[in-house]
């Protein structure tokens, strides 16, 4: 358990630095950038950067930047991982920073509410953009549930981590949004999962009934 422990401390360690220059580097490059999933709550949710294993940095950046923001990694000595999608990575020794960019979310239209609805905070030591809590619990859910198709411990970690660290979590507009989002399904499989994992579900009973 301690060397699990002291291994995923010291990657993430080195991934939130090597996100912090990256990000630092968009932003001064004129490149609004959102930081998605675990690097965004790692230093939020999370009281110890060691007790959740991060494999990438997933950065949303607008449609308009992507070819400017990929310029900008690959000058940054960044290469491009061979996987057909735009994952970036930098490796030294046996420590390494990847980096996958995104410009959308597959089950959102209109993408700039996600970006107006977003809040700040400080990630890699460089203050930033991270999803809204309402919007948080979705797209884990989403990447979990039909990304995946499957519910892993650190998703479900994630999801009552932020429900229980937002205690000012606005149900109603989560509701919203996975109507907008048509998110209904994946959302309410999700929330049943914790109900039946016992000790008590922290999802209100009236939200469950508004989810069918």
């Amino acid at each position: 358990l301690d060397k699990t422990y002291y291994r995923t401390l010291a990657h993430n360690i080195y991934q939130l630095k090597g996100a912090g220059e990256v990000i630092r580097a968009l932003q001064e490059s004129g490149i609004p950038v959102m930081v998605l999933k675990g690097a965004a709550l790692l230093e939020t949710v999370y009281s110890d950067i060691g007790m959740r294993p991060m494999a990438d940095i997933d950065l949303l950046v607008s449609s308009c930047n992507l070819n400017k923001a990929e310029n900008i990694l690959r000058e940054l000595s960044f290469s491009l991982a061979p996987t057909g999608e735009l994952h970036y990575f930098k490796r030294h020794g046996s420590l390494f920073t990847q980096i996958d960019l995104h410009w959308d979310i597959w089950y959102v239209k209109e993408i700039k509410e996600v970006w107006h609805s977003a809040i700040k905070t400080k990630v890699g030591n460089v203050e930033t953009l991270i999803l809204s809590p309402e919007d948080a619990i979705i797209y884990i859910i989403a990447h979990s549930t039909v990304h995946h198709g499957m519910l892993r411990d650190v998703w479900v970690e994630d999801i009552l981590r932020l429900i229980d660290h937002y205690k000012s979590l606005n149900w109603d507009e989560v509701i919203e949004k996975v109507n907008n989002y048509n998110m209904n399904v994946p959302v309410f499989y999700f929330f049943s999962w914790l109900k039946r994992l016992g000790n008590g579900s922290p999802i209100p009973p009236n939200v469950m009934n508004r989810l069918v």
